[in-house]
């Protein structure tokens, strides 16, 4: 069983750790972020039937479409919101220290493969809403449908996350004593 005090502690923890990610983020260049856009790459390579070429410094660029997946189309800032999410939902229902670490470290794993899930739907469907609207808008209103259809990808996909993940641990751990 963990203390109040024992809980602030692991959500400072967490949120230092949130803080020193955003940080490192700023840091990296697309280049140290092919452990993240590589599947992702991959997945979109599949789905569009186009292929990409890594361009050091720049990313992933598809030359049949002109596109590249670059540090901002990375999904980093969702990585590390989505590592933060899950980490907070683990200190908020797991009761047991042993679980709680392993529930700790496994947000980051399952982070990861949400965030390669997450990031292929985003940007396959930026891709496709952006061809739409550049049928029917001038090039720079498409390219904020683009960022639109990014940002609400994003958003929807971390609030269905939290509810689910919510849903999961509150259920499955119901019969734990509260914390």
């Amino acid at each position: 069983m963990r203390s109040s005090q024992g809980k602030l502690g692991l959500y400072l923890g967490i949120l230092l750790i949130f803080l020193l990610l955003k940080w490192a983020g700023t840091l990296v260049s697309a280049d140290d972020l092919r452990w993240l856009t590589a599947p992702v790459v991959f997945f979109v390579e599949l789905i569009k039937g186009d292929y990409a070429v890594f361009v050091a410094g720049e990313g992933h660029y598809f030359p049949a479409s002109g596109i590249i997946i670059d540090k901002s189309c990375s999904g980093i800032t969702f990585f590390i919101l989505c590592v933060a999410l899950l980490q907070f939902l683990v200190v908020k229902y797991v009761c047991r220290i042993r679980h709680q670490v392993l529930g700790l470290a496994s947000a980051f794993l399952l982070a990861y493969f949400l965030t390669v899930t997450v990031n292929t739907a985003r940007i396959v469907l930026s891709l496709i809403t952006q061809r739409f609207a550049a049928q029917w808008l001038q090039e720079s209103l498409a390219g904020r449908v683009h960022e639109a259809t990014g940002v609400t990808v994003v958003f929807t996909s971390l609030v269905l996350i939290y509810f689910i993940v919510d849903y999961l641990l509150k259920n499955k751990l119901h019969n734990e004593k509260n914390c």
